[in-house]
């Protein structure tokens, strides 16, 4: 018997100047290969010049990888500032020529998987009318809640939904503001399947306090520093609750906000209490998860929450935010949740996981993020989406 030939379509991809971005759509491909799928990604990449111009990117050059047994076919664009329009028009372009060169060497997929809307899922619309193969989509943009789509993209939204034969959201929260705002008569209603983690790039060794900084309680968060993280509201948070005391706070990760909060920790006299710990390899990552003893995400808005999961396959107790995402992934069992941009309320919470913390058991935290997040746990809810379309 064949294997299913599935295609996923990414809007979005990992790169070597921006490795993570992306990185759950790689992931997931190479989940599906290892469960006995035929696997290939076609990956336009709009690259903005503020990441430097390459040869690459200027003449649109097709990149080749055999990515852990994954087709992979990509290229990277110049991204336009300011002009959507346009950088949608040529990354459509460019996908269409690049799903042309794929079929050519490796034949048409059976079903395509595109991941969000725009732009990957106006692109298997396309492909659905010239080439008849039906596809699904996962939407994962947080533009939608923030209110952030504008009238001709909801007129291609709308579009692309009414030929999927399937819809996903990345979180049940996110799948109700979906279904109310983009509902569709051919795919019923948005399905919740969350993304999938590589759970074992993460452990759970030495359980107990571990971050060997003696009797210091170190929290630990990892975000693109921008304004919708709300990291800001994480520095007032310690401010207010332990500037003084044996606790400190690691923030992994860069961004336009990056000066702006090494400001804000200076000025609340916390500096000697936080490190910024710039762009972090998986691996470097993964350490830290392990070494720290609570991770805290106080984003405005997410629809997921990958860095969560990886937290908790770390067997660390959390601290989110109310924003979209991450009530699908906490529960009283692994951490709190409170209202997003309120230092106050996030602080209580951090004082409380400080407190309760022999309360949480790392075993049961990892074990309820495996059944609900690991590989095996999604691709088997993927298998059984895939079939059913495959079926009607």
């Amino acid at each position: 018997m064949a294997k299913l030939h599935v295609l996923l379509v990414p809007s979005w991809y990992p790169t070597p100047t921006r490795p993570l971005s992306g990185i759950f759509f790689r992931e997931q491909a190479i989940a599906l290969k290892k469960a006995g799928f035929d696997v290939g990604v076609v990956a336009p990449i709009l690259r903005s010049v503020r990441y430097g111009l390459t040869k690459d990117s200027i003449f649109s050059k097709e990149i080749w990888v055999d990515d852990c047994g994954v087709r992979t076919l990509s290229c990277e664009l110049l991204a336009y500032p300011k002009l959507r329009r346009l950088n949608m028009m040529r990354w459509l372009g460019a996908g269409r020529r690049l799903f042309e060169v794929y079929i050519r060497r490796y034949g048409k997929p059976d079903i395509i998987h595109a991941h969000s809307i725009l732009h990957a899922g106006v692109l298997a619309k396309i492909i659905l009318k010239e080439y008849g193969i039906p596809y699904v989509i996962t939407e994962h943009s947080s533009a939608f809640a923030r209110g952030l789509i504008n009238h001709w993209q909801s007129k291609l939204i709308k579009k692309s939904i009414s030929s999927a034969s399937c819809m996903i959201a990345v979180s049940k929260d996110f799948a109700r503001l979906l279904q109310e705002t983009y509902p569709s008569s051919k795919a019923g209603d948005w399905k919740y399947v969350p993304n999938l983690v590589d759970i074992s790039k993460f452990k759970y060794e030495n359980l107990d306090t571990n971050n060997g900084t003696s009797d210091e309680f170190v929290f630990f968060t990892a975000a693109f520093l921008t304004k919708k993280k709300g990291i800001n509201y994480l520095i007032e948070a310690m401010a207010e609750k332990f500037r003084g005391g044996a606790v400190r706070l690691w923030i992994a990760g860069d961004g336009e906000e990056r000066v702006a909060l090494e400001r804000l920790a200076r000025e609340r006299g916390i500096d000697n209490q936080i490190e910024f710990l710039g762009n972090l390899g998986r691996k470097e990552i993964s350490r830290r998860m392990s070494l720290c003893d609570a991770f805290v995400l106080p984003s405005l808005y997410e629809t997921f929450g990958v860095v969560l999961i990886e937290a908790l396959a770390s067997g660390k107790p959390v601290v989110a935010t109310k924003c979209g995402g991450p009530e699908s992934i906490v529960t009283p069992e692994c951490g709190y949740l409170v209202s997003p941009a309120d230092s106050n309320q996030l602080a209580e919470a951090m004082a409380m996981i400080m407190r309760d913390k022999n309360s949480f058991s790392a075993e049961s935290i990892r074990r309820s993020c495996v059944d609900r997040f690991s590989e095996d746990a999604v691709v088997s809810e993927l298998s059984n989406l895939y079939s059913k379309v495959l079926r009607e």
